[in-house]
C-alpha cells in the first residue's frame, strides 16, 4: 500500500471462514479529496474553479499527501 491507498479510517474484517482479512473504506487520497473540495464549495468566490473542482479537489488532495510524506 502507498500512502495515496492507505485506508483513512482502517476497518478491518476478520473472515476465519475463509482466511482472509480486508481493509474497508476510503482512501486517504479520497478522504483528503472529499475535505478539500467542501473548503472549495464552501468558497463561492471560486466559481472560477467548478468546471474543474473535482480535479482541484484531487490535485490538493494529492498535495496535502506529498506534504504530510516529506514530514515524516
Amino acid at each position: 500500500m502507498s500512502a495515496k491507498t492507505d485506508p483513512a479510517f482502517p476497518f478491518v474484517v476478520n473472515d476465519r471462514s475463509l482466511n482472509k482479512y480486508a481493509m474497508c473504506g476510503l482512501t486517504k487520497l479520497e478522504w483528503f479529496a472529499g475535505m478539500a473540495l467542501q473548503g472549495l464549495l464552501a468558497d463561492g468566490s471560486r466559481i472560477d474553479l467548478y468546471t474543474n473542482i473535482a480535479k482541484a479537489s484531487f490535485d490538493l488532495a494529492e498535495a496535502m499527501i506529498a506534504e504530510r510524506e516529506k514530514r515524516k
